[in-house]
Protein backbone atom coordinates (compact mmCIF):
# COMPACT_ATOMS: atom_id res chain seq x y z
CA UNK A 1 0.00 0.00 0.00
CA UNK A 2 1.09 3.20 -0.89
CA UNK A 3 1.32 6.70 1.61
CA UNK A 4 -1.59 8.17 -0.34
CA UNK A 5 -3.92 5.11 -0.35
CA UNK A 6 -3.28 4.77 3.80
CA UNK A 7 -4.15 8.49 3.97
CA UNK A 8 -7.23 8.27 2.14
CA UNK A 9 -7.96 5.07 4.20
CA UNK A 10 -6.94 7.30 6.99
CA UNK A 11 -9.32 9.98 6.37
CA UNK A 12 -12.38 7.89 5.84
CA UNK A 13 -12.15 6.19 9.37
CA UNK A 14 -11.12 9.37 11.12
CA UNK A 15 -13.20 12.19 9.32
CA UNK A 16 -13.13 14.06 12.75
CA UNK A 17 -9.87 14.39 12.84
CA UNK A 18 -8.06 17.42 10.75
CA UNK A 19 -4.18 16.53 9.39
CA UNK A 20 -2.20 17.38 6.21
CA UNK A 21 -0.84 14.56 4.41
CA UNK A 22 2.65 15.65 5.16
CA UNK A 23 2.33 15.49 8.73
CA UNK A 24 0.36 12.27 8.11
CA UNK A 25 3.86 10.92 6.60
CA UNK A 26 6.05 12.26 9.41
CA UNK A 27 4.23 10.38 11.99
CA UNK A 28 4.76 7.20 10.46
CA UNK A 29 5.99 4.27 12.46
CA UNK A 30 9.62 2.98 12.36
CA UNK A 31 8.92 -0.09 11.72
CA UNK A 32 6.48 0.57 8.23
CA UNK A 33 8.65 0.54 5.48
CA UNK A 34 8.48 2.63 2.14
CA UNK A 35 8.32 0.25 -0.96
CA UNK A 36 11.31 1.45 -1.67
CA UNK A 37 13.04 0.30 1.71
CA UNK A 38 11.35 -2.85 1.75
CA UNK A 39 14.14 -6.29 1.29
CA UNK A 40 13.59 -8.34 -1.50
CA UNK A 41 15.19 -11.51 -0.65
CA UNK A 42 14.94 -13.99 -4.27
CA UNK A 43 17.25 -16.64 -5.63
CA UNK A 44 17.33 -18.25 -1.57
CA UNK A 45 18.33 -22.01 -1.35
CA UNK A 46 15.69 -24.17 -1.06
CA UNK A 47 17.09 -26.72 1.46
CA UNK A 48 18.07 -23.99 3.77
CA UNK A 49 14.76 -21.96 3.40
CA UNK A 50 12.71 -24.74 3.96
CA UNK A 51 14.61 -26.27 7.30
CA UNK A 52 14.31 -22.12 8.11
CA UNK A 53 10.52 -21.76 7.81
CA UNK A 54 9.81 -24.84 9.55
CA UNK A 55 12.23 -23.74 12.33
CA UNK A 56 10.27 -20.52 12.50
CA UNK A 57 6.63 -22.13 12.93
CA UNK A 58 8.41 -24.08 16.11
CA UNK A 59 9.54 -20.73 17.33
CA UNK A 60 13.69 -21.30 16.77
CA UNK A 61 15.90 -19.22 15.30
CA UNK A 62 18.09 -20.34 12.79
CA UNK A 63 21.91 -19.12 12.44
CA UNK A 64 25.20 -19.98 11.63
CA UNK A 65 25.81 -20.87 15.75
CA UNK A 66 22.47 -22.61 15.57
CA UNK A 67 24.54 -25.99 14.63
CA UNK A 68 26.49 -25.91 18.08
CA UNK A 69 23.43 -26.76 19.77
CA UNK A 70 23.04 -29.95 17.97
CA UNK A 71 26.18 -31.61 16.99
CA UNK A 72 28.57 -32.02 19.54
CA UNK A 73 31.46 -30.64 17.54
CA UNK A 74 30.34 -28.45 15.15
CA UNK A 75 34.29 -27.35 14.18
CA UNK A 76 35.02 -30.26 12.02
CA UNK A 77 33.38 -30.38 8.86
CA UNK A 78 34.82 -33.71 7.98
CA UNK A 79 34.37 -35.32 11.98
CA UNK A 80 31.65 -37.77 12.89
CA UNK A 81 28.63 -35.30 14.27
CA UNK A 82 28.72 -33.28 10.45
CA UNK A 83 29.32 -36.65 8.58
CA UNK A 84 26.14 -38.20 10.34
CA UNK A 85 28.34 -40.94 11.81
CA UNK A 86 28.44 -39.94 15.65
CA UNK A 87 26.06 -42.18 18.15
CA UNK A 88 25.16 -39.27 20.09
CA UNK A 89 23.60 -36.28 17.72
CA UNK A 90 23.21 -38.15 14.22
CA UNK A 91 19.47 -38.14 12.64
CA UNK A 92 18.61 -35.26 15.23
CA UNK A 93 19.08 -36.20 18.22
CA UNK A 94 19.93 -33.55 20.12
CA UNK A 95 17.08 -31.75 18.60
CA UNK A 96 14.76 -34.35 19.71
CA UNK A 97 15.83 -34.31 23.35
CA UNK A 98 15.97 -30.25 23.49
CA UNK A 99 11.92 -30.91 22.35
CA UNK A 100 10.86 -32.96 24.64
CA UNK A 101 8.84 -31.12 26.93
CA UNK A 102 7.16 -29.46 23.70
CA UNK A 103 2.93 -29.26 23.25
CA UNK A 104 2.97 -32.01 20.85
CA UNK A 105 -0.59 -31.20 20.31
CA UNK A 106 -0.38 -27.41 19.76
CA UNK A 107 -1.83 -26.68 16.21
CA UNK A 108 1.03 -25.01 14.33
CA UNK A 109 0.86 -24.12 10.58
CA UNK A 110 4.05 -23.82 8.51
CA UNK A 111 4.86 -22.64 4.87
CA UNK A 112 6.95 -25.13 2.71
CA UNK A 113 8.55 -24.23 -1.41
CA UNK A 114 7.53 -27.24 -3.25
CA UNK A 115 6.97 -28.42 -7.06
CA UNK A 116 3.73 -28.18 -7.95
CA UNK A 117 3.21 -31.54 -9.78
CA UNK A 118 1.08 -30.21 -12.69
CA UNK A 119 2.60 -27.29 -13.63
CA UNK A 120 6.26 -28.28 -12.44
CA UNK A 121 6.83 -24.54 -10.99
CA UNK A 122 8.10 -23.95 -7.34
CA UNK A 123 5.04 -22.69 -5.24
CA UNK A 124 4.97 -21.78 -1.21
CA UNK A 125 2.17 -24.37 0.12
CA UNK A 126 1.05 -23.44 3.40
CA UNK A 127 0.95 -26.61 5.84
CA UNK A 128 -0.84 -27.63 8.73
CA UNK A 129 -0.45 -29.37 11.11
CA UNK A 130 0.60 -30.00 15.27
CA UNK A 131 3.63 -29.40 17.02
CA UNK A 132 4.86 -33.35 17.37
CA UNK A 133 4.18 -33.91 13.26
CA UNK A 134 6.32 -30.59 12.39
CA UNK A 135 8.90 -32.21 14.91
CA UNK A 136 9.11 -35.05 12.98
CA UNK A 137 9.02 -33.08 9.70
CA UNK A 138 12.26 -32.03 10.80
CA UNK A 139 13.73 -34.81 12.33
CA UNK A 140 13.05 -36.43 8.93
CA UNK A 141 15.08 -34.36 6.85
CA UNK A 142 17.55 -33.63 9.28
CA UNK A 143 20.58 -35.59 7.66
CA UNK A 144 19.77 -34.30 4.06
CA UNK A 145 20.34 -30.24 5.54
CA UNK A 146 23.11 -31.37 7.25
CA UNK A 147 25.27 -32.96 4.64
CA UNK A 148 23.67 -29.76 2.45
CA UNK A 149 25.26 -27.37 5.39
CA UNK A 150 28.52 -29.01 5.57
CA UNK A 151 28.83 -28.98 1.82
CA UNK A 152 27.59 -24.97 1.56
CA UNK A 153 30.53 -24.42 4.10
CA UNK A 154 33.53 -26.39 2.73
CA UNK A 155 33.26 -25.02 -0.62
CA UNK A 156 32.38 -22.16 0.76
CA UNK A 157 35.78 -21.47 2.93
CA UNK A 158 37.83 -22.88 0.08
CA UNK A 159 37.24 -20.40 -1.98
CA UNK A 160 37.60 -17.61 0.95
CA UNK A 161 40.87 -19.64 1.36
CA UNK A 162 42.00 -19.38 -2.63
CA UNK A 163 40.84 -15.67 -2.71
CA UNK A 164 44.06 -14.79 -0.67
CA UNK A 165 46.50 -17.33 -1.27
CA UNK A 166 49.57 -16.24 -3.12
CA UNK A 167 50.14 -19.65 -5.69
CA UNK A 168 46.19 -19.70 -6.30
CA UNK A 169 44.48 -17.99 -9.56
CA UNK A 170 40.66 -18.44 -9.27
CA UNK A 171 38.28 -17.55 -11.77
CA UNK A 172 34.62 -17.34 -10.47
CA UNK A 173 32.14 -17.90 -13.64
CA UNK A 174 28.50 -17.56 -14.00
CA UNK A 175 25.69 -16.99 -16.40
CA UNK A 176 24.12 -14.04 -15.53
CA UNK A 177 20.18 -13.01 -16.30
CA UNK A 178 19.26 -12.19 -19.82
CA UNK A 179 18.50 -8.19 -20.37
CA UNK A 180 15.94 -7.47 -22.45
CA UNK A 181 16.53 -4.65 -25.34
CA UNK A 182 13.57 -1.90 -24.76
CA UNK A 183 13.57 1.73 -25.66
CA UNK A 184 12.67 4.52 -23.30
CA UNK A 185 9.63 5.48 -26.12
CA UNK A 186 8.30 1.95 -27.62
CA UNK A 187 5.09 1.49 -29.01
CA UNK A 188 3.49 -1.33 -28.24
CA UNK A 189 4.17 -3.84 -30.91
CA UNK A 190 7.58 -3.51 -30.19
CA UNK A 191 7.16 -5.05 -26.74
CA UNK A 192 6.58 -8.56 -28.10
CA UNK A 193 9.98 -8.45 -30.30
CA UNK A 194 12.56 -7.40 -28.25
CA UNK A 195 16.07 -8.58 -28.32
CA UNK A 196 17.20 -10.70 -25.48
CA UNK A 197 21.39 -10.06 -24.66
CA UNK A 198 22.35 -13.07 -22.98
CA UNK A 199 25.59 -12.52 -20.52
CA UNK A 200 28.49 -14.71 -19.15
CA UNK A 201 30.40 -12.78 -15.98
CA UNK A 202 33.52 -13.82 -14.60
CA UNK A 203 35.85 -12.38 -12.04
CA UNK A 204 39.53 -13.40 -11.75
CA UNK A 205 41.86 -13.39 -8.27
CA UNK A 206 45.20 -13.57 -8.37
CA UNK A 207 48.17 -14.26 -6.12
CA UNK A 208 46.13 -13.18 -3.42
CA UNK A 209 43.65 -9.85 -4.80
CA UNK A 210 40.97 -9.43 -6.90
CA UNK A 211 42.34 -8.86 -10.49
CA UNK A 212 39.52 -7.90 -13.32
CA UNK A 213 36.21 -8.92 -14.25
CA UNK A 214 34.82 -10.00 -17.39
CA UNK A 215 31.44 -9.58 -19.06
CA UNK A 216 30.78 -11.24 -22.27
CA UNK A 217 28.31 -10.50 -23.93
CA UNK A 218 26.15 -12.37 -27.22
CA UNK A 219 22.69 -12.48 -28.53
CA UNK A 220 23.30 -16.53 -28.52
CA UNK A 221 20.72 -18.35 -26.15
CA UNK A 222 22.87 -20.90 -25.63
CA UNK A 223 23.99 -21.76 -21.84
CA UNK A 224 26.13 -24.86 -22.79
CA UNK A 225 29.37 -26.40 -23.43
CA UNK A 226 29.90 -24.26 -26.92
CA UNK A 227 29.64 -21.11 -24.95
CA UNK A 228 31.52 -22.11 -21.82
CA UNK A 229 34.30 -23.58 -23.98
CA UNK A 230 34.31 -20.23 -26.30
CA UNK A 231 34.09 -17.73 -22.77
CA UNK A 232 36.89 -19.66 -20.93
CA UNK A 233 39.09 -19.06 -24.24
CA UNK A 234 38.37 -16.06 -24.86
CA UNK A 235 39.71 -15.43 -20.90
CA UNK A 236 42.85 -17.11 -21.27
CA UNK A 237 43.41 -15.41 -24.62
CA UNK A 238 42.95 -12.15 -23.10
CA UNK A 239 44.38 -12.29 -19.77
CA UNK A 240 47.87 -13.77 -19.98
CA UNK A 241 47.94 -17.52 -19.30
CA UNK A 242 51.54 -17.10 -18.68
CA UNK A 243 51.38 -15.56 -15.88
CA UNK A 244 48.82 -17.74 -14.14
CA UNK A 245 49.85 -18.80 -10.47
CA UNK A 246 50.99 -22.54 -10.22
CA UNK A 247 47.12 -23.64 -9.32
CA UNK A 248 43.94 -22.23 -11.63
CA UNK A 249 40.88 -23.03 -10.30
CA UNK A 250 37.47 -22.31 -12.21
CA UNK A 251 34.18 -21.86 -9.76
CA UNK A 252 30.69 -22.37 -10.69
CA UNK A 253 27.42 -23.12 -9.24
CA UNK A 254 26.36 -26.41 -10.90
CA UNK A 255 23.51 -26.60 -12.82
CA UNK A 256 23.97 -29.76 -15.13
CA UNK A 257 23.09 -27.88 -18.20
CA UNK A 258 25.51 -25.39 -17.95
CA UNK A 259 28.59 -26.27 -15.38
CA UNK A 260 27.99 -29.78 -13.95
CA UNK A 261 28.65 -32.07 -16.38
CA UNK A 262 31.16 -34.14 -18.28
CA UNK A 263 31.70 -31.92 -21.26
CA UNK A 264 32.77 -29.32 -18.79
CA UNK A 265 35.31 -31.92 -16.70
CA UNK A 266 36.75 -32.51 -20.11
CA UNK A 267 37.24 -28.79 -20.73
CA UNK A 268 40.19 -28.75 -18.13
CA UNK A 269 42.19 -31.29 -20.20
CA UNK A 270 41.75 -29.27 -23.30
CA UNK A 271 42.49 -25.88 -22.02
CA UNK A 272 45.53 -27.52 -20.42
CA UNK A 273 46.65 -28.30 -23.65
CA UNK A 274 45.61 -25.74 -25.96
CA UNK A 275 47.10 -23.06 -23.91
CA UNK A 276 50.08 -25.03 -22.96
CA UNK A 277 49.47 -25.04 -19.13
CA UNK A 278 52.32 -27.40 -18.53
CA UNK A 279 53.14 -26.14 -14.98
CA UNK A 280 49.83 -25.16 -13.71
CA UNK A 281 47.69 -27.08 -11.50
CA UNK A 282 44.23 -27.28 -12.50
CA UNK A 283 40.52 -27.88 -10.92
CA UNK A 284 36.93 -26.64 -11.03
CA UNK A 285 35.32 -26.56 -7.83
CA UNK A 286 31.42 -26.47 -7.51
CA UNK A 287 29.33 -24.49 -4.93
CA UNK A 288 26.96 -25.93 -3.05
CA UNK A 289 22.97 -26.20 -4.56
CA UNK A 290 21.83 -22.20 -4.61
CA UNK A 291 24.86 -21.37 -2.95
CA UNK A 292 26.76 -19.93 -6.58
CA UNK A 293 25.97 -15.97 -5.72
CA UNK A 294 28.89 -13.61 -5.43
CA UNK A 295 30.67 -10.89 -7.58
CA UNK A 296 29.63 -12.30 -10.71
CA UNK A 297 26.39 -11.69 -9.92
CA UNK A 298 27.04 -8.24 -9.29
CA UNK A 299 29.40 -7.26 -12.30
CA UNK A 300 26.07 -8.97 -14.58
CA UNK A 301 23.99 -6.59 -12.32
CA UNK A 302 25.80 -3.65 -12.52
CA UNK A 303 26.07 -3.86 -16.24
CA UNK A 304 22.30 -4.10 -16.92
CA UNK A 305 21.56 -1.62 -14.65
CA UNK A 306 24.12 0.80 -16.11
CA UNK A 307 23.33 0.04 -19.57
CA UNK A 308 19.21 0.56 -19.15
CA UNK A 309 20.19 3.97 -16.98
CA UNK A 310 21.56 4.95 -19.85
CA UNK A 311 18.95 3.83 -22.44
CA UNK A 312 16.18 5.74 -20.00
CA UNK A 313 18.16 9.06 -20.22
CA UNK A 314 16.98 11.27 -22.70
CA UNK A 315 20.01 13.39 -22.56
CA UNK A 316 22.41 10.41 -23.22
CA UNK A 317 20.24 9.47 -26.25
CA UNK A 318 21.41 5.74 -26.24
CA UNK A 319 19.58 3.03 -28.05
CA UNK A 320 20.54 -0.57 -27.38
CA UNK A 321 19.19 -3.04 -30.47
CA UNK A 322 21.51 -5.71 -30.28
CA UNK A 323 24.03 -7.28 -28.25
CA UNK A 324 26.91 -5.46 -30.03
CA UNK A 325 25.43 -2.49 -28.59
CA UNK A 326 24.87 -3.49 -25.46
CA UNK A 327 28.41 -4.47 -25.50
CA UNK A 328 30.25 -0.73 -26.67
CA UNK A 329 27.76 1.21 -24.32
CA UNK A 330 28.99 -1.36 -21.49
CA UNK A 331 32.37 -1.03 -22.72
CA UNK A 332 32.17 2.68 -22.44
CA UNK A 333 30.30 2.81 -18.89
CA UNK A 334 32.68 0.46 -16.94
CA UNK A 335 36.18 1.27 -17.67
CA UNK A 336 37.80 -1.02 -15.24
CA UNK A 337 35.71 -3.98 -16.41
CA UNK A 338 36.72 -5.91 -19.56
CA UNK A 339 33.53 -6.75 -22.18
CA UNK A 340 33.52 -8.58 -24.87
CA UNK A 341 31.27 -8.95 -27.58
CA UNK A 342 30.95 -12.60 -28.77
CA UNK A 343 28.71 -13.09 -31.80
CA UNK A 344 26.47 -15.77 -32.72
CA UNK A 345 27.73 -17.66 -34.96
CA UNK A 346 30.62 -17.87 -33.53
CA UNK A 347 29.76 -20.52 -30.33
CA UNK A 348 27.70 -22.05 -33.13
CA UNK A 349 30.76 -22.40 -34.74
CA UNK A 350 32.30 -24.70 -32.08
CA UNK A 351 33.54 -28.23 -33.60
CA UNK A 352 30.86 -30.44 -32.42
CA UNK A 353 33.47 -33.52 -32.95
CA UNK A 354 35.07 -31.78 -30.14
CA UNK A 355 32.96 -33.15 -27.67
CA UNK A 356 32.25 -37.03 -29.07
CA UNK A 357 35.83 -37.81 -26.61
CA UNK A 358 34.07 -36.56 -23.36
CA UNK A 359 33.56 -39.81 -20.96
CA UNK A 360 30.63 -40.27 -18.37
CA UNK A 361 31.65 -38.52 -14.87
CA UNK A 362 29.57 -41.16 -12.91
CA UNK A 363 28.17 -39.77 -10.03
CA UNK A 364 29.27 -35.90 -10.84
CA UNK A 365 25.87 -34.74 -9.14
CA UNK A 366 27.25 -35.46 -5.97
CA UNK A 367 30.88 -33.74 -7.02
CA UNK A 368 31.86 -30.51 -6.03
CA UNK A 369 36.00 -30.19 -6.69
CA UNK A 370 37.21 -31.76 -10.20
CA UNK A 371 41.01 -32.16 -10.58
CA UNK A 372 43.23 -32.46 -13.49
CA UNK A 373 46.34 -34.83 -12.27
CA UNK A 374 48.79 -37.45 -13.39
CA UNK A 375 47.04 -37.71 -16.60
CA UNK A 376 43.57 -38.01 -14.83
CA UNK A 377 40.47 -36.14 -14.61
CA UNK A 378 39.19 -37.07 -10.65
CA UNK A 379 35.69 -36.04 -9.00
CA UNK A 380 35.93 -35.53 -5.61
CA UNK A 381 32.52 -34.46 -3.08
CA UNK A 382 34.40 -32.12 -2.19
CA UNK A 383 38.46 -30.34 -1.88
CA UNK A 384 38.82 -31.56 2.02
CA UNK A 385 38.00 -35.13 0.92
CA UNK A 386 40.24 -36.59 -1.64
CA UNK A 387 40.60 -40.21 -0.46
CA UNK A 388 38.06 -41.66 -2.51
CA UNK A 389 37.16 -40.24 -5.86
CA UNK A 390 33.84 -40.46 -7.13
CA UNK A 391 34.73 -40.82 -10.73
CA UNK A 392 38.35 -41.17 -12.01
CA UNK A 393 38.57 -40.35 -16.23
CA UNK A 394 41.86 -41.18 -17.90
CA UNK A 395 43.04 -38.68 -20.28
CA UNK A 396 44.38 -38.81 -23.85
CA UNK A 397 48.03 -38.12 -23.51
CA UNK A 398 50.44 -37.66 -26.56
CA UNK A 399 51.85 -41.05 -26.53
CA UNK A 400 48.28 -42.48 -27.41
CA UNK A 401 48.05 -40.34 -30.59
CA UNK A 402 51.01 -41.65 -31.89
CA UNK A 403 53.29 -39.61 -34.48
CA UNK A 404 50.07 -37.06 -34.63
CA UNK A 405 51.00 -35.10 -31.56
CA UNK A 406 52.28 -31.95 -33.13
CA UNK A 407 52.77 -28.71 -31.40
CA UNK A 408 51.96 -24.94 -32.77
CA UNK A 409 54.52 -24.08 -35.75
CA UNK A 410 55.67 -27.46 -36.54
CA UNK A 411 55.26 -28.65 -39.96
CA UNK A 412 53.44 -31.68 -41.04
CA UNK A 413 52.07 -34.31 -43.70
CA UNK A 414 48.28 -34.10 -43.43
CA UNK A 415 45.73 -36.64 -45.47
CA UNK A 416 42.91 -35.45 -46.99
CA UNK A 417 40.28 -37.30 -49.79
CA UNK A 418 43.29 -39.72 -50.17
CA UNK A 419 45.19 -37.06 -50.89
CA UNK A 420 49.18 -35.65 -49.30
CA UNK A 421 49.04 -31.91 -48.21
CA UNK A 422 52.19 -30.03 -47.04
CA UNK A 423 51.40 -27.45 -43.64
CA UNK A 424 51.96 -25.52 -40.76
CA UNK A 425 50.11 -26.20 -37.07
CA UNK A 426 48.10 -23.37 -36.51
CA UNK A 427 46.36 -24.47 -33.09
CA UNK A 428 46.92 -28.20 -31.11
CA UNK A 429 43.76 -28.93 -29.88
CA UNK A 430 43.66 -32.52 -27.21
CA UNK A 431 42.11 -34.58 -30.41
CA UNK A 432 42.79 -32.48 -33.58
CA UNK A 433 44.69 -30.02 -35.34
CA UNK A 434 43.92 -26.57 -37.25
CA UNK A 435 46.49 -27.27 -40.12
CA UNK A 436 47.49 -24.39 -42.99
CA UNK A 437 48.38 -26.01 -46.18
CA UNK A 438 50.25 -24.88 -49.41
CA UNK A 439 49.75 -25.65 -53.03
CA UNK A 440 51.81 -27.70 -54.54
CA UNK A 441 53.03 -26.78 -58.28
CA UNK A 442 55.61 -27.93 -61.21
CA UNK A 443 58.63 -28.46 -60.82
CA UNK A 444 58.20 -29.69 -56.80
CA UNK A 445 57.98 -26.61 -55.69
CA UNK A 446 55.14 -24.94 -52.98
CA UNK A 447 53.59 -22.00 -52.62
CA UNK A 448 50.62 -20.42 -50.32
CA UNK A 449 47.06 -20.13 -52.04
CA UNK A 450 45.52 -16.51 -51.96
CA UNK A 451 43.12 -17.78 -49.54
CA UNK A 452 44.41 -19.44 -46.78
CA UNK A 453 43.40 -23.81 -46.45
CA UNK A 454 42.92 -24.42 -43.51
CA UNK A 455 41.07 -26.55 -41.22
CA UNK A 456 41.35 -28.98 -38.88
CA UNK A 457 43.11 -32.21 -39.24
CA UNK A 458 42.26 -35.46 -36.79
CA UNK A 459 45.61 -37.08 -35.56
CA UNK A 460 44.89 -40.25 -37.63
CA UNK A 461 44.91 -37.56 -40.72
CA UNK A 462 48.82 -36.01 -39.81
CA UNK A 463 50.87 -38.72 -41.29
CA UNK A 464 54.37 -37.11 -40.02
CA UNK A 465 56.44 -34.44 -39.17
CA UNK A 466 58.63 -32.45 -41.80
CA UNK A 467 61.09 -29.75 -41.37
CA UNK A 468 60.27 -26.24 -42.40
CA UNK A 469 60.72 -25.48 -46.34
CA UNK A 470 63.69 -23.61 -47.82
CA UNK A 471 62.63 -20.45 -49.97
CA UNK A 472 63.48 -20.45 -53.44
CA UNK A 473 63.21 -17.77 -56.12
CA UNK A 474 61.50 -14.95 -56.34
CA UNK A 475 58.13 -15.55 -56.52
CA UNK A 476 57.68 -16.72 -53.23
CA UNK A 477 57.76 -20.22 -53.55
CA UNK A 478 59.35 -22.31 -51.13
CA UNK A 479 60.81 -26.23 -51.22
CA UNK A 480 61.06 -28.90 -48.56
CA UNK A 481 63.66 -31.23 -48.45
Amino acid sequence: MFLKEAFSLFKLENPQVSVGFSKFAAARPQNVLLVKNSPVDQCKCSTHENHMLKLKALKITYGNNSWTDYLCDSNNLVGACWMGHCAICKDGKLFEKARENSEKATPVTWKMWEKDGNTGRIVQNVKEGCVGELEDEVVSGWEVVLEHVRIKRIQSDLFQKMKVAKDQSILQIDFAMAYSCEYQNEVQSALWSRQSVNLFTAAFFSGGHYDSSYVFVTESKDKGKNSVIIFLRKFLSIEDHKKLCDKFSIFSDGPSAEFKNKFCVKMLDMLKKEFKLTNTKLQWNYSATSHGKGIVDGIGGRAKSLVRKAVMSKRNKVVVQSAHDFAEIAKSLMEKTVVVYVGENEIESVDSSLWETAKDALGIRSVHCVVLKGGKLLGFKNDLERENAVFEITTETDSEKGEGACAVGEWVVVEYDGKQYYGEVLTVMDDRCEVSVMEEQLGGVFKWPTRPDKIYYTYPQILRKINPPIPVGHRNQFKFL
